[in-house]
């Protein structure tokens, strides 16, 4: 994997997001990722795990927008700073996200590991 791979993939996992899109999101990882939302959490293991913990959390988003710097890319890890923001459709609040996630890949692009750290601000 190349740092311009990294690029496209989050590219992708943005799109997906920004679209709700769980089929295009869970396409972005390996079988048995391991997905850490937060380090406190017990991660998502699989592909079905994964997928549910994704629709549950846009389930309540509208008007999602994803961005994103890349701070390092190594051979098959990535890091990088990302920032999403959307409307809450329980509270109608404009809701900021700004976190960091590492990412470990296969030789298919597909992500292994997937580890977050994001903090939230309401509007």
């Amino acid at each position: 994997m190349e740092a311009s791979d990294f690029k496209l993939w989050l590219k992708l996992y943005g799109q997906a997001w920004e679209d709700k899109n769980p089929e295009r999101f869970s396409d972005l990882f390996v079988e048995n990722a391991e997905y850490f939302r937060t380090p406190f959490e017990v991660p998502k293991r699989g592909m079905a795990e994964t997928k549910s913990a994704f629709e549950q959390a846009v389930s309540t988003q509208q008007e999602i927008k994803f961005s994103y710097e890349i701070l390092s890319f190594e051979k098959n890890n990535g890091i990088c700073r990302w920032w999403c923001k959307f409307v809450s459709t329980t509270s109608q609040n404009l809701i900021r996200l700004d976190g960091i996630l590492v990412c470990s890949f296969d030789k298919n692009n597909k992500c292994k590991t997937f580890r977050e750290w994001w903090h939230k601000n309401n509007e």
